[in-house]
């Protein structure tokens, strides 16, 4: 055979067989060479699988609170002075749209010193709508004050009598099983100094309502002088201490009526009309019988309020 036509059968047998082998590659897979395909395949579908975030629940915490606080009345911030100011006087009992008969008195005691035994000694003086005090103990001594009426039974104190024997003011509200109670002394206590004599008027207080707590209490102010019987500046000293009683009767829930205030002048003297002792001979603070009627009067016209 001619060698020409032997290179040329060999170079295409080569050629064949060159693209046989590529063939076949692609049919395997194999090789990045892209191929034209009419029909090409659908992109695979991506299913995404959406993320459910859970949220927890929002808890809100409420703001913090401050407790609502209890209202407790202020303490009375008082500076004791002898001139009666309006807040003092606010204090007091008023007048009442319609006075109170003698009946007012009936199961009551009136607990006292000298001048309230004149209750019992002008009994059938003493008048309110032309009746008498009939049905009212009148529980006092002379000298006897808040001091006297805080000591034991000794034989040198001088509580009031019960069948002829000295009992104590608590002991003879519940002995006596009265209803209303009137303290009216205080002027054989103002020589204490203030303090004290507040303090001991709270105590008598108390031991008359711990021994008798239904018993209604009613303080009645302490009594002044006719001004030329005074001790010096002893008046003065009686509006200061009965402003100051004022105060402590009504933290303590208790009525003061300032029953002593028709028989007082505008200065706070003891009126002359009303002294039964004047000086010389006297002392210038024991009353006369109209004196009393116009105290039970103003009493009536300013009662306490009922329990």
């Amino acid at each position: 055979m001619n060698k020409k036509i032997l290179a040329v059968i060999i170079a295409v047998s080569a050629v064949l067989l060159t693209g046989a082998v590529t063939i076949l590659v692609l049919i395997l897979g194999g090789g990045d060479t892209p191929v034209n395909n009419p029909n090409p395949p659908e992109p695979p579908v991506t299913t995404t699988t959406p993320v459910t975030t859970t949220t927890p629940p929002t808890t809100t915490t409420p703001p913090e609170t401050t407790p609502e606080a209890t209202t407790t009345p202020e303490p009375i911030v008082y500076i004791p002075s002898p001139v009666r100011s309006d807040f003092v006087q606010s204090l007091v009992t008023q007048k009442a749209d319609v006075p109170r008969g003698i009946e007012y008195f009936d199961n009551s005691m009136i607990i006292g010193d000298s001048i309230t035994t004149g209750f019992s000694i002008w009994r059938e003086h003493i008048k309110l709508n032309g009746q008498t005090l009939d049905n009212t103990i009148i529980f006092a001594s002379g000298s006897y004050g808040i001091f006297n009426a805080l000591r034991e039974i000794t034989n040198d104190s001088i509580h009031p009598k019960m069948d002829g024997k000295q009992i104590r003011p608590e002991e003879a509200v519940f002995a006596y099983g009265v209803e209303r109670v009137f303290i009216s002394m205080g002027l054989n206590d103002v020589y204490m100094e203030l303090e004290t004599f507040l303090d001991n008027y709270r105590k008598l207080i108390n031991r008359i309502t711990e021994k008798n707590p239904d018993v209604q209490i009613i303080i009645l102010p302490v009594p002044p002088y006719m001004e030329e019987a005074q001790p010096a500046g002893r008046n003065a000293r009686i509006a200061e201490y009965n402003n100051a009683l004022i105060v402590l009767t009504h933290e303590m829930g208790i009525a003061f009526i300032d029953s002593t205030l028709p028989l007082r002048d505008d200065n706070g003297n003891l009126k002359g009309e009303f002294c039964g002792d004047p000086l010389p001979t006297g002392q210038g603070c024991h009353w006369v019988p109209a004196a009393y009627s116009e105290v039970l009067k103003y009493i009536a016209e300013h009662p306490a309020p009922e329990r």
